[in-house]
């Protein structure tokens, strides 16, 4: 059903992104799944640059933002700047619950700010959502790979 969708997940925390990647799974959604471990490496993927030649664009970026180098928030910034990438759906899934990140992360243009499941339920609930959402009912701009609706 999501065959055509491409999720970057960029979190420092490989089991952040491994039980993100299995919740998704879990819930039927068989999108293409990447997973970077800081916001250089996101950033290399994005421009297919840095061992990500053979890449494809990814129809939504889900973005920590605490990470050693370049944080979520310096990808993001970055991510809004680049032509073929400033619409790119950017969803924030981070630890921190402060209002200033809350503020800065909308500020920097990301589409979502989401905190970070610590519980199987929460994260199943998560990803629920995200599919309910992004997946199924918003249409993706054509930098993400195919416009219109990513259903089949």
């Amino acid at each position: 059903m999501y065959r055509h969708i491409g999720i970057l997940i960029c979190d420092d925390s490989p089991d952040d992104c491994y039980l993100l990647t299995m919740a998704f799974r879990k819930a039927g959604i068989n999108a293409e799944f990447e997973s970077v471990n800081s916001g250089l490496r996101a950033m290399e993927y994005l421009l297919g640059k840095g061992g990500f030649t053979e890449r494809r664009l990814p129809s939504l970026l889900i973005l920590d933002i605490k990470m050693p180098g370049v944080d979520g928030f310096g990808v993001l910034e970055w991510v809004r700047t680049q032509a073929g990438l400033k619409s790119l759906p950017v969803l924030m899934l981070s630890g921190s619950d402060l209002t200033a990140d809350v503020d800065r992360a909308f500020d920097a243009g990301c589409n979502a700010y989401m905190a970070k499941p610590h519980s199987v339920e929460r994260r199943e609930e998560l990803v629920r959502s995200i599919e309910s959402f992004w997946l199924r009912q918003s249409r993706f701009p054509s930098c993400c790979g195919r416009a219109g609706s990513l259903l089949e």
